[in-house]
């Protein structure tokens, strides 16, 4: 797994062109195709949910299968500057290692980290859930996977966190991924009030180069590596 310095120092040198764009901080966070969504808000967000069916990951058509090739697709919660947050996906690896993970972070106190434990395949449906306590600042991510019946929870204690801001990610590192189609669907977020924030809401899409395409609708966002 990229460790969060290399994958920050990598981003850090990459541009993205935004569409329909507003003014939002691209979150600096990991390497490669970066391509997403990301909608704010005026009141602090609570609850991030959404389905995901884990993409198969496969080395480009004639790159060299010895290098390691990884895709990245998560959604998270943060405040403006991309450092207090927490995010949740999978990372899904070709070539030089293969197979899928869990990963998550509660930045900047608990960084990327994999759930080697909790077994998930190309495939599987997952539903991955972000919970704030507005009161305290504790988080907690719940992971379902329905293909296998599993579950998992990872916690963090007073964070304290203000999120206004929720976004839907597809990440690629290794030249041409293969990634394939990354759905996120049933998937929202709940702000204090009771309101909800839907993908078509995104005030801002990102897509890192021509190969990648973002649709955003109110039932999911659909990222694709073309």
């Amino acid at each position: 797994m990229l460790s969060l310095s290399v994958i920050t120092g990598l981003l850090a040198a990459l541009s993205c062109t935004a569409v329909n764009a507003a003014p939002t901080t691209v979150p600096a966070k990991r390497d490669g195709y970066l391509s997403g969504a990301i909608a704010t808000t005026s009141v602090p967000l609570t609850v991030m949910t959404g389905n995901l069916i884990v993409p198969s990951m496969t080395v480009p058509a004639g790159a060299n299968p010895t290098v390691l090739y990884v895709g990245q697709a998560f959604i998270g919660l943060s405040e403006s500057t991309w450092q207090n947050n927490v995010f949740v996906g999978v990372q899904c690896f070709a070539g030089l290692s293969s197979g899928c993970e869990v990963y998550y972070e509660f930045g900047p106190s608990i960084p990327i980290t994999a759930s080697p434990n909790f077994t998930v395949s190309s495939g599987d449906l997952l539903l991955v859930t972000i919970d704030e306590v507005p009161t305290t600042g504790d988080g907690q991510i719940t992971v379902i996977n329905y293909s296998t019946g599993d579950q998992a929870s990872f916690s963090n204690t007073g964070s304290g966190l203000s999120d206004l801001y929720l976004a839907w990610w597809m990440v690629g590192s290794g030249q041409g991924i293969d990634f394939g189609d990354v759905a996120w669907t049933e998937t929202s977020a709940m702000t204090r009030n009771g309101s909800y924030i839907t993908p078509d809401m995104a005030q801002t899409t990102y897509q890192m180069n021509s190969h990648t395409s973002v649709e955003t609708y109110s039932w999911g966002a659909v990222i694709t590596y073309n």
